[in-house]
């Protein structure tokens, strides 16, 4: 982990102490750093928990589902806030299976207005994700 950080500091921890200055600064960035802090978070973090690294899973994942969605939104800038919204949603109902739990957790993180659609993010994934279980 801590040669990782000296790649770049957004990789250590779980992420939560820097999402918000993070997001900020996120649109002027390139694409490839995005998804490469984004995707590098994914492998360090699951990496870590098999080395018996404690910790949770929610927070890593929304770090990197939010670098994710605004390397998207670098490519396709409609409106960058709600297209990092529905992919941290689809991504952490994923993980969590709980679309009702997770859109409530989500509803803190993000503003108010976006909430309908990260609820039928949450939904429609939950619910394309057991159709591919079965």
């Amino acid at each position: 982990m801590g040669a990782c950080g000296l790649l770049s500091p957004y990789l250590l921890f779980s992420g939560e102490h820097y999402l918000f200055t993070f997001t900020k600064s996120g649109l002027d960035q390139s694409f490839i750093y995005l998804l490469l802090i984004g995707l590098g978070k994914t492998v360090l973090t699951n990496l870590l928990f098999a080395f018996g690294w404690r910790g949770g899973k929610i927070f890593p994942a929304i770090f990197a589902s939010a670098a994710i969605g605004l390397s998207l939104a670098v490519v396709l800038p409609y409106t960058p806030g709600l297209l990092v919204a529905t992919v941290v949603a689809v991504s952490c109902t994923v993980i969590v299976a709980q679309p009702y739990v997770t859109a409530t957790l989500l509803l803190f993180l993000f503003p108010i207005q976006f909430f309908p659609v990260i609820l039928l993010a949450c939904l429609a994934s939950h619910r394309i994700q057991k159709m591919l279980i079965k």
